[in-house]
C-alpha cells in the first residue's frame, strides 16, 4: 500500500510472484499483502502460486495491521508504508529498531506457577514461590499466583534485555544499518544505541481455561 492509501501493486509485484513460482523460494520469506484495494488480477496470480503447496507466499491484510500500528501510536503514513517481516512481526519499515533479545514464553510461566516456581523439566527454581496449586480453593487464587509469576519473569526479562541492548550498542554497532533507518543520522546515534525513533511493540497473550485443578499423586 502506498503512503496515500492507494494500492501499491505494480509490474514488479507480478514479476516477484513469477520468480517465487519458478524457483520455489522459501528463504528469504515472501508474502503478499491483500487489502480491499488489491486488484483481482494480483489476487488470482498470488493464489496460483500458493496452491502449489510450498507454503509461500504468506498472506497478510493491510487493512487490519495498519489499524493495529496506528493504535500503537504510529502515524497513518508510517503504518501504510510498513508491513510484516521476519518472524511475522508487524512494523513501520525503516523507521524503528527491532531489538529482539529473546521471547517471553507465557505457557512456560504458567507451568512454573503450577509447580510453585520450579521448572519441572530441570528441577531448578526459576520463579518465585506462589504456593502449591493443590491447596488453591478457586480459579482466582491460581490466576493471582500466575500473575505474580508473570510480573517476576517480565521484570527479569526486561533487566536482561536492557543489559544485552547495552552490549550490542557498545560492542556490535551497525553503522550501515543506521544509515538507512530514520533518525539515526539526525541523532548521531547507532541503530542499537537509541538511534531509531521507535521500537515495535511485540505482545504475548495467554488464555486460562476455567476448569477444576487436578492434582496427581
Amino acid at each position: 500500500m502506498k503512503p496515500d492509501g492507494s494500492d501499491g501493486t505494480s509490474e514488479v509485484s507480478h514479476i516477484m510472484l513469477e520468480v517465487i513460482e519458478e524457483l520455489h523460494i522459501l528463504q528469504p520469506g515472501s508474502s503478499v499483502h491483500i487489502s480491499s484495494r488489491t486488484p483481482d488480477t494480483f489476487l488470482h496470480a498470488a493464489a496460483r502460486v500458493i496452491r502449489q503447496g510450498h507454503g509461500y507466499p504468506s498472506v497478510f491484510n493491510p487493512d487490519t495491521y495498519i489499524m493495529e500500528m496506528v493504535r500503537q501510536g504510529k502515524s497513518l503514513q508510517d503504518a501504510r508504508e510498513g508491513g510484516c517481516s521476519g518472524c511475522i512481526e508487524v512494523g513501520a519499515f525503516g523507521k524503528e529498531a527491532y531489538l529482539l533479545t529473546g521471547y517471553l514464553n507465557v505457557p512456560k510461566v504458567l507451568e512454573v506457577t503450577l509447580n510453585n516456581g520450579i521448572d519441572p523439566l530441570t528441577g531448578r527454581v526459576v520463579g518465585i514461590s506462589t504456593g502449591d496449586p493443590c491447596g488453591f480453593d478457586s480459579f482466582e487464587e491460581l490466576y493471582s499466583a500466575f500473575m505474580k509469576q508473570v510480573e517476576y519473569i517480565v521484570d527479569l526479562k526486561i533487566r536482561v534485555s536492557n543489559y544485552i541492548d547495552r552490549m550490542f550498542a557498545k560492542y556490535a554497532p551497525a553503522p550501515f544499518l543506521s544509515v538507512v533507518i530514520d533518525d539515526c543520522i539526525s541523532k548521531g546515534r547507532d541503530y542499537y544505541d537509541g538511534g531509531p525513533g521507535t521500537i515495535p511493540i511485540i505482545s504475548s497473550a495467554v488464555v486460562l481455561v476455567r476448569s477444576p485443578t487436578v492434582c496427581l499423586p
